[in-house]
């Protein structure tokens, strides 16, 4: 007996009719135009299987998924994943020294590690001294989470910029985008 084999399309449509939503909300969750959507419920489209699974990914919403948290770094960058996230530097004694955002987490923090701070900062014997220093000079530890989805990437680190106001050397603003 020949197995019928399911289309995107019917995966799509199986979602849609779980979750006793309008038309126009499960598109804005799924982050697609409405009349994609329809096309794609009506097979007048064809759905591609990456675009199937994005979709399903922002209509459920991502994990996140912590790769470290407050591990001891020594400056070493080559076992950090290539994937979107979240980084967070840390000091000596925890405190946060910088976070931010990547579509890659391994290009993105260790170009900031190695970027010069927007502060300058007294350090050494000679204290009446300020000078830029690169933020990888205070780093001793660090977090990086694995955020694929970027409107939820986007609202981790606004959310960071509220819990760590004028902590870090972030000089992002931090609002918030909405996230179906």
């Amino acid at each position: 007996m020949p197995t019928k084999s399911i289309s995107n399309q019917d995966i799509l449509r199986y979602v849609f009719n779980q979750s006793d939503l309008k038309q126009n909300e499960f598109s804005k969750r799924c982050g697609r135009k409405q009349q994609n959507i329809t096309a794609y419920l009506n097979k007048s489209k064809p759905l591609e299987p990456k675009t199937l699974n994005n979709c399903l990914e922002n209509f459920y919403g991502w994990p996140v998924i912590a790769h470290r948290e407050l591990a001891p770094f020594n400056g070493d960058f080559s076992d950090f994943p290539e994937v979107p996230g979240i980084y967070i530097f840390y000091n000596s004694e925890g405190n946060v020294v910088y976070f931010g955002k990547a579509t890659n987490l391994r290009t993105r923090a260790k170009s900031s590690y190695n970027s010069k701070s927007p502060f300058s900062i007294r350090l050494g014997p000679n204290l009446n001294c300020k000078q830029k220093c690169k933020k990888g000079d205070f780093v001793k530890f660090v977090s990086l989470y694995e955020i694929k989805n970027e409107n939820i990437r986007h609202n981790f680190e606004a959310f960071l910029l509220h819990v760590f106001p004028n902590q870090s050397h972030n000089n992002n603003s931090g609002y918030f985008k909405l996230s179906y």
